[in-house]
């Protein structure tokens, strides 16, 4: 079954009409620049426009380029990452609601990081709350103590509290209980990315960088904002897709856990099993993410050299 994107931009009717747009919007401009050099007697204007003619062609061909690579990339069949990642119950409850057996880099994109915001939440974040509960219970004991014969005569004792020493505990608990919680805020943020990549990043930048490509000494611009429309389009979708491959099983699998006895009192060695969920959470929500980002940088910043470079017309003519 094969799939389509999530956003419908990858139809042969609307990339052919992204792709008119931009080649209508390369030439008038192309056709501005000769009358502004013809109107005002400028042959600078005028040869810049004659050279021009070449650059919107090469926009037409980057924009058919990219229209030909996403279309392969939208048409492959990821049905089988949604049992990758519940091998054992299928298409399972905590799947998005409408799953139909099949998506595409978005969809998995999207269910991964949805489920693994849930599993932090209910493996990590719950039970680490549940043992500071119990700690702050224990912290705030108090005794009063005092001899027997003197309480008879009068009211003066003294105050234990026992559970002080649960505030050292406390304190280490909170800092990790805040590391989830920024992974949860790091898993929101990647969603929210993901939803603005599907939805707009192509549909506005893209358009919007070939306009600015055909315009002389915006070149760069231009291809800047189409080579990011892409790597947010293409690249942050797949990236995540890698990640849960590496990530997802071992925490579905492997789950880790707290001894039943901290859940149940506070009470135990609760410390090191927490900081390694917090260090596990933070891995898979932070660590790989900013590795994500650091490849798409690169990619991106050597795609818009390539969109935004000059076409060598005497190297080009030689070739002819």
């Amino acid at each position: 079954m094969m799939a389509s994107c999530t956003i419908g931009l990858t139809g042969l009717a609307t990339w052919s009409a992204i792709i008119g747009l931009s080649a209508f919007l390369a030439i008038l401009t192309v056709s501005l620049l000769y009358m502004l050099g013809k109107l005002f007697r400028v042959p600078t204007i005028t040869a810049w426009a004659k050279i021009e003619i070449y650059e919107a062609a090469a926009t037409v061909m980057f924009v058919a380029g990219a229209a030909f690579i996403i279309g392969i990339a939208c048409a492959v069949d990821l049905s089988f990452f949604y049992y990758y990642l519940h091998p054992a119950l299928g298409p399972a409850p905590m799947l998005p609601p409408g799953f139909t057996g099949a998506g595409d880099f978005f969809q998995a994109s999207t269910t991964y990081l949805a489920d693994l915001q849930h599993l932090t939440y209910a493996n990590y974040y719950l039970p680490v709350q549940t043992v500071l509960q119990h700690w702050e219970v224990q912290a705030s004991v108090s005794k009063f103590s005092c001899l027997t014969s003197i309480c008879l005569i009068l009211p003066q004792g003294w105050s234990i509290d026992p559970g002080t020493g649960y505030y050292s505990k406390m304190g280490a608990g909170y800092f990790i209980l805040n590391s989830l919680m920024v992974a949860m805020l790091s898993i929101s943020s990647l969603l929210f990315m993901l939803q603005y990549a599907s939805s707009g990043a192509l549909l506005l930048l893209f358009p919007l960088g070939a306009i600015f490509r055909s315009i002389p000494y915006m070149r760069g611009f231009g291809g800047a904002l189409m080579a990011l429309a892409l790597v947010l389009y293409l690249g942050l979708p797949l990236l995540l897709f890698l990640n849960a491959l590496i990530a997802y099983g071992p925490l579905v699998n492997a789950p880790l856990t707290l001894p039943p006895k901290c859940l149940a009192t506070g009470e135990g060695a609760c410390i090191g099993p927490m900081a390694l969920m917090a260090a596990t959470a933070g891995f898979v929500t932070v660590f790989l993410p900013a590795l994500d980002f650091i490849l798409l940088a690169a990619f991106g910043r050597e795609l818009a050299g390539l969109f935004g470079s000059e076409l060598d017309l005497m190297r080009l003519s030689q070739l002819v």
